[in-house]
């Protein structure tokens, strides 16, 4: 794990992890990147799934100490790289929405880290954010 990594799994830097990557499509066009990160300690048992069948969130909730329960989302506009022109087949310096987002299980720990990059003229995010009323 890199010291970014590291931080945001709660765990050591140089500790191993999972790394996963994929790029993903609409109408069999790429639309995003994604690169995911684990806990190897924790999540191990995932190397046995196939993750063109089965997603990441529904091999991580096979068991209860890394079943999602919360996610935390960070957004920001970028600029196209040289990675997203290859892998999203667009210019250099267009609009990029970068998505930093940890996942957290029922006891609040970190057990997933994805960074991921939507092409910003074919994706855009709708945000609800729920109130918890205060106890008088």
């Amino acid at each position: 794990a890199s010291g970014e990594v590291a931080d945001r799994l709660g765990i050591k830097e140089g500790d191993r992890v999972i790394y996963l990557f994929r790029i993903g499509c609409g109408d069999n066009h790429p639309v995003a990147t994604e690169k995911i990160f684990l806990p190897y300690e924790k999540c191990s048992f995932v190397m046995d799934y196939d993750f063109e069948k089965i997603s990441v969130y529904d091999a991580l909730k096979k068991y209860e100490e890394t079943q999602i329960n919360s996610v935390t989302h960070s957004l920001q506009a970028v600029n196209a790289d040289i990675y997203d022109v290859e892998y999203l087949q667009i210019n250099k310096g267009v609009p990029i929405q970068l998505v930093h987002t940890v996942g957290y299980t029922r006891s609040d720990q970190p057990v997933e880290y994805s960074i991921a990059r939507y092409r910003g003229d074919v994706s855009d995010f709708q945000v609800t954010v729920y109130m918890q009323p205060e106890i008088v």
